[in-house]
């Protein structure tokens, strides 16, 4: 069973496609890279980088005994860190619309869960991560 993928689709002269898998998500222990990427898009800055989310994984296991997920950066080489792990309390937890970014580099999304105990799964949280 996979964790999911970050992959590129590239037109061939044929008229077929190439699919290239960048990353193959849940190689650390505990998924601590993240798993599950969300159905949002991901973003690309200027030298390559790509950013993306994921819905479970991180080191924090807040969310009914599971991990919260992750905002992650993919560099040029396929080299994968975790700019944030999402820990279930004020942050939020399961990002999954995707990423938008700003002109400086910030990274603005949403997320399913929140801190808010009155509502039963959460009220979600809007996030900004600056890398």
């Amino acid at each position: 069973m996979g964790c999911g993928t970050v992959f590129e689709l590239s037109p061939q002269s044929n008229g077929s496609w190439k699919e290239t898998v960048l990353y193959a998500f849940c190689s650390l222990s505990g998924c601590a890279d993240g798993e599950a990427p969300g159905t949002g898009p991901m973003v690309r800055n200027a030298a390559g980088n790509l950013y993306g989310t994921t819905i479970q994984g991180g080191t924090s296991r807040n969310c009914n005994g599971a991990s919260c997920g992750v905002v992650f950066m993919l560099d040029p080489s396929g080299r994968e860190t975790v700019l944030h792990s999402f820990t279930g309390d004020a942050d939020g937890a399961a990002p999954l619309a995707g990423l938008v970014m700003d002109a400086g580099g910030a990274l603005y999304g949403t997320a399913l869960g929140g801190a808010d105990p009155s509502c039963i799964n959460g009220c979600g949280t809007v996030f900004k991560i600056t890398p």
